[in-house]
């Protein structure tokens, strides 16, 4: 997406993230520099219950916010994204199934996005937050299966074979 998405808007990096309401912790689920290979890692910060109680009622609204704006109006949450990026663009995801989270969108540098640009990647929201869901439960049915494989060899073992 963000290959596509540089073809047209001044993008320098999309990052998603996906936040845990049970162990309050926000996971930097994926990360794409357009021409650059995605490595893959997951990275997780704890919050704190305040910082937690606001992210869950910012992913209720779908606005599409500056860095300067969420760090006047939620700055615990602006402290747990990686960006610092002055003309990053904000947006809170939620998903039909209830998993939430957030994405960025980090304009090149020496760039910004316009309001027109702005608009549209607003319409975004919904598509990043079905594949957050799908991320999600990719990632449950991969430790859900690697749990079963576990279990079968522990049993195998105990019938010695």
């Amino acid at each position: 997406v963000a290959e596509r998405l540089a073809a047209f808007e001044p993008l320098r990096c999309l990052s998603i993230y996906e936040f845990s309401e049970a162990t309050r912790q926000l996971s930097l689920v994926a990360r794409a520099r357009p021409g650059h290979p995605s490595d893959g890692t997951i990275t997780r910060t704890r919050c704190p219950p305040d910082a937690a109680a606001a992210f869950e009622l910012w992913c209720a609204q779908p606005a599409l916010l500056p860095r300067a704006v969420l760090v006047s109006q939620l700055p615990a949450i602006a402290l747990r994204l990686e960006s610092d990026a002055p003309d990053t663009l904000y947006g809170s995801l939620r998903s039909p199934h209830g998993i939430i989270g957030a994405f960025a969108l980090e304009p090149r540098r020496g760039s910004h996005f316009d309001e027109a640009t702005r608009t549209l990647l607003a319409r975004l929201r919904d598509p990043f937050s079905t594949a957050l869901e799908n991320n999600h439960r990719l990632r449950t049915l991969g430790e859900q299966a690697k749990h079963a494989e576990q279990e079968k060899e522990g049993l195998l073992a105990k019938l010695g074979r």
